[in-house]
C-alpha cells in the first residue's frame, strides 16, 4: 500500500503540502493573512491617487481597520473570511475605509467594522444587507452626538426589554440603558434636520409620546391597582373562586401595598397566559377590562420616573418640550441604532427584530 501513489487535486487559488510517501495535503480556503492582504490590496488599488503623505496615513488607518474586522470575523464565525473574496463585501470594505480613512475617529471606527461583520454575515439580497450597506456610507456622515440622538430615539421607542418584571428592574434598566445616552448628549437645532437629510428616517408632524408607548409595553408596571371588592365587582364573582380558578394570576399593587394587580407586565404575556386559564369566554374578557384598567396617567408616569433621577427629567425636556419625539426612524436609521446601542452600551441586539428579511 505504501507504494502507491497517492494525490488530491487542489482547487484553483488553495495551497498543497507534498507530504511524505508522495501523499498531497490540500489546504483549502482563505487564511487571516491572506485575507488582510486582499484587502490592502484592494485599499491601494483605490486610494492610489492620495499624495505620499496621505496615502501613508490612509494605509496605517486601513490596516487598523482591517486587522479589527478580521478579528471580529474570527470571533464571529472563521468561515466568514472566505467572503472577503466576493466583490459585495469588497465594496463595503471599501466604503467602511473611505470614512475611516477620512477622519481615524475611533468611535467611527468601531461602528463600522461592527456594521461590516454583520454586513459579511448577510450573504443574500434582503433589506437588512441593503441597509448595512446603505449605513456603511452614512455612518461618516454623522457625528457622534446626531449617532447619540438616533440610538437615544431608538432606545426610548422601540427598544421592549425582556424581563422586566418589578420596579426595581425597570429603574435598573433606565440607569443602565437611558441614564447614559441622556447623559452624554445634546439637542442642536439642525441636527434632526441633517439626520432626515442622511436619509435615517422622517419628521412627523406630531410628537410622539413615549410615556404613552411605556404604558403600552410595560403596562403592570404602571397599575394603580384594585381593591378586592372591585375586582369582585368587575368580574361578578367572589375574589376567593377566580383566585382559585386563575391561579397566580393576582399580586399585590406595585405602587400600593393595599390593593391588587393583575401580575402580567405586558399585554402579549397576558393573552399567552389568560387561555391557559378553565373560565368562560365572558370571564377573560372582564379580567382583560382589569388588565387594561386604572392606569397610571402619563403625567403620573411623569412623576413616578422623576424620581429615578435627573436624566429623566432631561429626558421628558427632549422628547416633550424638544423636538426629537418627532424621529422616525427607517431601516438604515435602524440599522445604524442597533449597531450603537450595542457599542454605546454594550449590549448585543439582533438586527432582524427591527429589519426582517
Amino acid at each position: 500500500m505504501n507504494n502507491k501513489d497517492f494525490t488530491q487535486l487542489g482547487a484553483e487559488g488553495s495551497e498543497n503540502y507534498q507530504a511524505a510517501n508522495n501523499i498531497t495535503i490540500n489546504k483549502i480556503g482563505l487564511s487571516f493573512a491572506e485575507a488582510k492582504d486582499l484587502i490592502m490590496l484592494v485599499m491601494e488599488q483605490n486610494f492610489i491617487k492620495f499624495s505620499e503623505q496621505a496615502l501613508a496615513t490612509a494605509r496605517i488607518r486601513a490596516e487598523e481597520m482591517t486587522t479589527d474586522y478580521l478579528n471580529g470575523l474570527a470571533a464571529r464565525n472563521p468561515a466568514l473570511v472566505e467572503a472577503v473574496q466576493q466583490p459585495g463585501i469588497q465594496m463595503a470594505i471599501v466604503a467602511a475605509q473611505k470614512e475611516y480613512i477620512k477622519t481615524g475617529d475611533k468611535f467611527l471606527a468601531e461602528l463600522l467594522v461592527n456594521t461590516l461583520i454583520e454586513r459579511t454575515n448577510q450573504p443574500q439580497r434582503t433589506v437588512l444587507q441593503i441597509a448595512l450597506d446603505e449605513s456603511l456610507s452614512i455612518i461618516g456622515k454623522l457625528t457622534n452626538n446626531q449617532i447619540n440622538m438616533i440610538v437615544l430615539s431608538f432606545a426610548v421607542l422601540s427598544v421592549t426589554v425582556v424581563g422586566i418584571n418589578s420596579l426595581e428592574s425597570f429603574k435598573s434598566m433606565c440607569d443602565s440603558d437611558i441614564k447614559p445616552l441622556v447623559e452624554i448628549l445634546r439637542i442642536g437645532g439642525s441636527d434632526l434636520a441633517h439626520i432626515v437629510g442622511c436619509n435615517c428616517g422622517l419628521l412627523l408632524p406630531k410628537k410622539q409620546d413615549y410615556l404613552v408607548d411605556w404604558q403600552r409595553r410595560y403596562k403592570g408596571l404602571f397599575s394603580k391597582g384594585f381593591t378586592q371588592k372591585e375586582i369582585e365587582d368587575i368580574l361578578e364573582m367572589t375574589f376567593t373562586s377566580v383566585n382559585t380558578q386563575c391561579p397566580g394570576l393576582f399580586v399585590n399593587c406595585l405602587h400600593d401595598k393595599d390593593k391588587i394587580q393583575i401580575g402580567y407586565m405586558d399585554e402579549d404575556v397576558f393573552e399567552k397566559n389568560i387561555v391557559e386559564f378553565s373560565i368562560s369566554q365572558e370571564t377573560k374578557i372582564r379580567i382583560k377590562t382589569l388588565f387594561l384598567g386604572n392606569v397610571m396617567s402619563t403625567g403620573e408616569m411623569q412623576i413616578y420616573l422623576s424620581t429615578f433621577g435627573d436624566y429623566m427629567e432631561k429626558l421628558f425636556a427632549m422628547m416633550h418640550q424638544g423636538t426629537l419625539a418627532l424621529l422616525v426612524l427607517n431601516a438604515v436609521g435602524q440599522t445604524i441604532a442597533v449597531t450603537a446601542y450595542g457599542k454605546i452600551l454594550n449590549k448585543s441586539l439582533d438586527y432582524k427584530l427591527w429589519i426582517p428579511d
